[in-house]
């Protein structure tokens, strides 16, 4: 219009620059699309934001998430973390000592590559070291080496049983190896021997089975009532009396005598491991009770006066200690200016200027229309400009565009059909259909040009077009008349989709809007919406591109089953919040609710029949009473219950929840069967995560309610431990089968939780059963859980509640049966629980103390 008469009229200027959209209120993120529209930049009044100038507590930090950096280590002689993959923390402890001790960590590197081959166990070790000695990330993923040795990630294990079947094991697969340093390395540092030696306190001789000596790979120290390494070491090497009931039969003397008993060290390895016996058996109550008293150790241990051949230079530094306690584990100006507690320097609105110092129309996106009041106060404070009023609309811009606009939609297929033409032109043909034989009327030397110099219809199209059909050929008035039916049709098809645009406006943003108890709705299924919006917002050259929407009465006809005549998909949920009810959005799954106008409208526009549709009301119901939507007895709603303020209404909600009466109703004999088998189908996971949201303090915060009531399945969850506001979080690997008991053991691992202690839940249900599986209670990938720490029973070290499996002689203990830790080694791998020290002999030395009862993750 504006290209065909050169006028610009005021109806222009509010079309052209959405002057006419409404102020827009409610919304829940800010329409570029409407200059009117400061939601999501400006909170309601006593509202917050996220983050920015409203912000509720500015922690700009916090609020960027986890540092990506923190995944990188600074220099690679910094020591890499491995990661938890639920409780193989033990493993990990024991892999990182092995790791730093250089000796052992070389041999592994000097191993044969067919020998690795052969041996996935060291295959898999030589990797892991390798990535912990070169890789950049500050943690390396270990699921590969404890899915080999075939551990389950989801049970703990007492770390001491773990390295002395592991160095078995390695003993063992090592022997294949024909590097000298490394077929013997184990044996080489960890292996020592002792012997026990029985003296007759008559004759003074010692007893046959004195000079028998036994291999060692650890020295087991007791520590009740001792407070050092020292004072241990010497209870570990004191002389027992043998007298009375305990006298020692001497074969010298032919009868029982007084004797003493003794253990003596005859060689020590080169790397010495102690480990702590930090529990003792309690005869009355056939339990287990842990020694929490202190326990030192010096950073030199000097060994060589407790040798049986006593040696002055035998000399062993402390190394590493394993020790497990407690807890484990332009409007873009105005958009700088509210998301940042600093504002940027200046107005600056030079941005949204066209080259006449004017403001475009195409510019409209990236503008907001501020009253008079309202600029002066920003200019007085932050200074800068230029002042821009709604008559610095530029005229020459909108001419320009306009006759932009009217050639850029038919640009391609003109180029094309004069390329077409030229061809056709070339070989002597008659093109029939749209060309009519305008293509004999071209002369060759014309044609060939046209073809040679495409690069300048690019440039010079429309004087190329002209010239070629008004120099040297006649107008084809058939093809005139098509093109012009072709262009006719798609100005309709503007027209319409611009009048569906203007007439559901709400709809095309897809922001919800505020549902009021006795309004008259309908439902229409989401992924159609979706598809409706893609049709109508698709313009320009596509126009005509973008697939029509199905029809819409057969649509709602494939919601109603034939066998009941009822509704067989249910509407999207209701969402209450500060006494507004509103819709849950989806842009797949339900259906949504629209208004009766928009449908009236829709059946306008897409030719439904009277009658036709799937009606709806908000009802209320008791939160006590528990029965599905559409199915439930509507609550009578009065005139008063529609003219309540928004505080009586947030009161309300708290005893009455609404719900979406639907006409027909639902038909829950056909939605119940569907959802069963796809419910069957969920519940069959194996390895994947959930997240786990520690809540500190009484009040559990609605987010966190909120975000476990509604976690969805196909999200992907960060394998990272995060601290929040309110706690602490942390994803969990689990299968449908997990019990929650094992659950809980994870949780006491994770946050130091007694399992007795934990309160459970998803949602606002509350999880029990501790034989339940996660598929009973309907725990499914990406869910979120949340758990609180009632503080009722006492704190204790998760290595008691192993202990008492252990201990308990109705119950079998499994340990690693079933791993490769145990192939070819006997069943008898019953141990206490103890703490391991470690020492290593110079001239390379090191000590390494463990207390490895259970370990924390690391790293």
């Amino acid at each position: 219009k504006i290209h065909s008469t050169g006028q610009i009229t005021n109806s222009d200027i509010r079309q052209l620059y959405s002057v006419w959209r409404p102020l827009c209120q409610g919304c829940r993120v800010n329409s570029k699309e409407n200059p009117n529209c400061f939601c999501g930049l400006v909170p309601p009044p006593n509202g917050t934001r996220k983050a920015g100038l409203w912000q509720k507590m500015p922690d700009i930090i916090h609020s960027l998430g986890p540092n990506p950096n923190e995944d990188l280590r600074v220099l690679t002689d910094t020591p890499a973390g491995l990661t938890n993959l639920g409780a193989t923390c033990y493993a990990n402890s024991i892999l990182q000592c092995l790791y730093m001790n250089t000796s052992f960590r070389n041999g592994i590197f000097s191993l044969e590559p067919d020998l690795l081959k052969q041996h996935p166990v060291l295959d898999q070790l030589a990797k892991l070291f390798a990535q912990l000695h070169s890789s950049k990330m500050a943690f390396i993923d270990s699921a590969p080496f404890v899915k080999t040795l075939e551990l389950d990630n989801g049970v703990q294990q007492d770390s001491h049983e773990f390295l002395t079947l592991f160095l078995s094991l390695l003993e063992r697969s090592l022997t294949h190896s024909m590097v000298d340093g490394a077929k013997s390395i184990v044996q080489d540092l960890f292996r020592g021997r002792v012997s026990h030696v029985t003296r007759c306190s008559v004759c003074g001789k010692e007893s046959d089975a004195s000079s028998k000596m036994e291999d060692f790979y650890e020295l087991e120290l007791n520590i009740k009532d001792l407070n050092s390494l020292d004072e241990s070491l010497d209870d570990y090497l004191s002389v027992e009396e043998l007298r009375g009931e305990n006298q020692y039969f001497c074969e010298s003397c032919g009868k029982r005598v007084d004797a003493t008993r003794c253990i003596k060290l005859r060689s020590l390895p080169s790397v010495l491991n102690f480990q702590l016996k930090r529990y003792v058996f309690l005869p009355k109550t056939t339990t287990k009770k842990k020694i929490t008293s202190a326990f030192s150790f010096p950073r030199q241990l000097s060994m060589g006066n407790r040798l049986s051949d006593q040696s002055d230079s035998l000399i062993y530094e402390l190394s590493a200690i394993l020790i497990h306690k407690g807890t484990a584990v332009n409007s873009d100006w105005l958009r700088q200016w509210a998301d940042n507690i600093t504002a940027p320097l200046c107005l600056d609105n030079s941005s949204i200027q066209c080259e006449h110092g004017k403001v475009p129309f195409s510019k409209v996106n990236s503008m907001k229309r501020l009253s008079t009041t309202a600029w002066q106060m920003l200019l007085s404070k932050y200074g800068g400009g230029p002042s821009l009023s709604s008559d610095d609309y530029c005229v020459e811009c909108l001419n320009n565009e306009a006759k932009t606009a009217v050639c850029a939609d038919d640009y391609r297929d003109r180029k094309a059909s004069l390329k077409q033409l030229a061809e056709a032109a070339l070989a002597g043909n008659s093109l029939e259909g749209c060309y009519n034989g305008c293509a004999e009327k071209i002369p060759i030397t014309l044609a060939m040009l046209m073809l040679d110099l495409q690069h300048l219809l690019d440039v010079h199209m429309e004087i190329f077009f002209q010239r070629m059909l008004q120099g040297q050929s006649e107008t084809c008035k058939i093809c005139s008349q098509e093109l012009t039916e072709v262009a006719s049709m798609e100005d309709s098809l503007r027209a319409t989709k611009l009048k569906q645009r203007q007439n559901h406006e709400k709809l095309i943003a897809g922001k919800s809007f505020a549902l009021n108890p006795g309004d008259k709705y309908f439902l229409v299924p989401s992924s159609w919406l979706s598809k409706w919006r893609a049709y109508v917002t698709t313009t320009g050259k596509n126009i005509s591109s973008s697939p029509e929407p199905e029809n819409l009465e057969a649509i709602v006809d494939s919601l109603i089953c034939q066998k009941h005549s009822r509704l067989i998909e249910r509407p999207l949920e209701l969402v209450c919040k500060r006494g507004v009810i509103t819709q849950k959005p989806s842009t797949m799954d339900g259906l949504t609710l629209i208004s009766e106008n928009d449908w009236m409208l829709f059946s306008e526009d897409w030719n439904v029949m009277d009658g036709k549709g799937i009606s709806a009301e908000i009802a209320f119901r008791n939160s006590s009473v528990k029965k599905v939507a559409g199915s439930c007895e509507e609550m009578p709603i009065s005139e008063e219950d529609l003219s309540r303020s928004v505080d009586e209404a947030n009161d309300d909600l708290e005893a009455r929840r609404p719900y979406i009466k639907t006409y027909p109703e639902l038909c829950e004999d056909c939605i119940g069967e569907r959802e069963s088998c796809e419910l069957m189908q969920k519940l069959s996971y194996s390895n994947e995560n959930i997240s786990i949201y520690f809540v500190r303090g009484k009040e559990v915060p609605k987010s966190i309610r909120e975000a476990s009531a509604t976690a969805d399945i196909d999200r992907r969850t960060s394998k990272r431990s995060r601290k929040t506001s309110f706690g602490n979080t942390i994803s969990l690997t689990v299968s449908a089968s997990t019990t929650i008991y094992q659950l809980k053991m994870m949780i006491w691992e994770a946050f130091g939780v007694v399992k007795e202690n934990q309160k459970l839940h998803k949602g606002s249900v509350e999880i029990e059963g501790d034989f339940d599986t996660l598929a009973d209670k309907n725990i499914f990938p990406g869910d979120v859980l949340w758990v609180t720490d009632t503080e009722i029973h006492e704190n204790r070290d998760i290595v008691d509640e192993l202990s008492e499996q252990k201990t308990n002689a109705n119950q079998a203990e499994e340990g690693f049966r079933g791993t490769l830790l145990t192939a070819d080694v006997a069943a008898d791998t019953t141990k206490d629980e103890r703490v391991l020290v470690t020492t290593r002999h110079v001239p390379a030395p090191v000590v390494l103390l463990i207390q490895c009862e259970i370990l924390r993750p690391y790293p």
